[in-house]
């Protein structure tokens, strides 16, 4: 279980006790999967303290040896994990469609740059990235750094007295807007932390 805490307007706390973790259904490749989510301030609480999530969730972390030449859709870059040169988001025409261009030599060009990026080896400027990783744990909303879900909260109820058609559907259409800022910040903040996480992983092997 997990408390998780909420100051309304008037500066007064409330809490509540909740599941840190629950089970949902996803569909995997047309199969209906089980999968454990943690709960989204379980999720916030990681981000905030700067947990390791890549360790988490990143599939495939940067290479510190140069990839595997592209010879076709599904055969280059890392060497022990098969991957496709383009995301085809599980689609069997996007998916044949690649591979019958792959197939007649259209992709040569695109296979060489490719491989050109590949060959060429990164850094992080660690400098910017302390700047960046403090900013991120003081929790503020700065530059392209949105504020956390929890601190967003949707509109309070029109009151009796001003509850007419137009009252509610301009809340209702207030609640959706925040719903979609929500769901945004949430989503920008897993992205900004997981790129964080990747570049604390990254060895200094360029000079």
């Amino acid at each position: 279980m997990v408390k998780m805490l909420h100051v309304d307007e008037n500066g007064k706390k409330h809490s509540q006790l909740a599941p840190a973790f629950y089970h949902t259904y996803a569909y995997v490749g047309g199969k209906k999967v089980g999968m454990i989510k943690p709960n989204k301030f379980v999720a916030e609480r990681f981000s905030s303290t700067a947990a390791n999530a890549c360790g988490l969730i990143c599939k495939n972390a940067p290479m510190v040896v140069p990839p595997k030449q592209w010879t076709s859709w599904d055969e280059g870059g890392y060497w022990y994990t098969r991957e496709e040169v383009m995301r085809t988001r599980q689609s069997l025409e996007q998916r044949a469609y690649l591979k019958e261009a792959s197939d007649a030599g259209q992709l040569s060009e695109i296979y060489r740059g490719l491989d050109v990026l590949g060959e060429t080896c990164w850094t992080i400027n660690r400098r910017l990235f302390d700047v960046i990783l403090k900013v991120w744990n003081s929790g503020e909303s700065i530059a392209d750094i949105p504020p956390p879900a929890s601190d967003l909260h949707y509109p309070e109820q029109p009151t009796s007295a001003t509850w007419d058609v137009k009252a509610r559907m301009d809340w209702i259409q207030e609640c959706r807007t925040m719903s979609r800022l929500m769901q945004n910040s949430h989503s920008v903040r897993c992205d900004i932390n997981y790129k964080l996480e990747v570049a604390r992983a990254v060895p200094p092997l360029c000079t």
